[in-house]
Formats: structure tokens, C-alpha cells, sequence
């Protein structure tokens, strides 16, 4: 590649050899930078100074959308090439760079929190970044109800709870 690329130029490139993900920061806001950046797939194009808050939003949103199509992949990938049934399992980032494994069974309930959701189960809660609606619509798992704009929860939990919701303690008080 020519050293000698803008950044725009440079995400050219670089869409032209992987599908990558492109975010932008930068201080040009002029008509002629934006009319040169519609011909470049990116995801986002941040104004500097940056906001690092908005710049984490940024970059997890990208993750959450790449673990989505890994997903895809995995869903469409026939049954016997796939180690683990991607239909009762649901898949989200972890605190490393690996995805996390969430047997459907497991999840007691699904809450929507300020810019994400806490996917609680039996054991831990896991926070990823996506709506509750996304979450319903793409997993499709009729065991999943929604029962509330905020709440969704798992109409096969074995075992009576005790959940408390202001404070997001769960407890199990009693196995069936």
C-alpha cells in the first residue's frame, strides 16, 4: 500500500481486501470529506476530541455486531460440522477477547439495562451490549418470553426463585 494515503484513502484499501471494521476519528467535518467518506464501508465516524465513552460504545458495538455474524456462521453451519447445538445456546462476548457459551436452559431472566442487556442465570450474569428486543428476535427461542418492555424470562426455569428486581439479587428457594 502507498504510504502516502489519507485515512479515507487507506479505508478504501481497505475494504477492497477484507471486510474489516472501520471507525473514524477525525476533526474534518466539511462537505468535501463526507462527500469523499460515502464511498467508504465504515461503522462509525466520530468527530475529535473524542469522547471515550462514545469511542468504547463504539468499538463494542462493532464487537457485538461481528459476534453476531460469527453466530450466523455458526447457526448456518450444518449440524454435524458443529460441535454444540447453536439453536439451545446462546453466544455473547465475555470479559476476553473470546465469546462466552450460554446454555438456553440456564438463562432465568433477561434484563434491559442502559446500553446493553444482563443475561441472568443460574450461576452468573453476563452483560452484553444489544436491546432486548434484538436479543428476543434474534435468538428465536420460544422458551423465552418477553413480559415486560424491560424483562424477558425463561418459561422453563426449574425451581422457584425469589428475584429482586430493584436490586437484580436472585435466589433459589426452592427445586422442583
Amino acid at each position: 500500500m502507498n504510504s502516502d494515503l489519507d485515512g479515507i484513502e487507506l479505508a478504501k484499501e481497505i475494504n477492497l481486501l477484507s471486510q474489516s471494521s472501520i471507525i473514524f476519528t477525525t476533526s474534518y467535518s466539511d462537505k468535501s470529506t463526507l462527500e469523499r467518506i460515502k464511498d467508504v464501508r465504515f461503522e462509525e465516524y466520530i468527530l475529535k476530541p473524542v469522547d471515550e465513552r462514545r469511542l468504547f460504545v463504539a468499538i463494542e458495538l462493532v464487537m457485538s455486531k461481528s459476534s453476531s455474524k460469527i453466530q450466523e456462521a455458526l447457526i448456518s453451519q450444518s449440524r454435524n460440522s458443529c460441535p454444540f447445538d447453536t439453536t439451545e445456546d446462546v453466544f455473547v462476548k465475555g470479559n476476553t477477547k473470546f465469546f462466552d457459551r450460554i446454555p438456553s436452559d440456564n438463562i432465568i431472566y433477561v434484563k434491559a439495562e442502559l446500553g446493553g442487556i444482563n443475561i441472568v442465570t443460574i450461576d452468573k450474569t453476563q452483560f452484553t451490549y444489544t436491546s432486548l428486543s434484538n436479543f428476543i428476535s434474534y435468538y428465536n427461542n420460544p422458551d423465552i418470553l418477553r413480559i415486560h418492555r424491560s424483562y424477558a424470562v425463561n418459561k422453563y426455569v426449574s425451581g422457584i426463585y425469589l428475584f429482586k428486581l430493584n436490586t437484580g439479587e436472585v435466589r433459589r428457594l426452592l427445586k422442583e
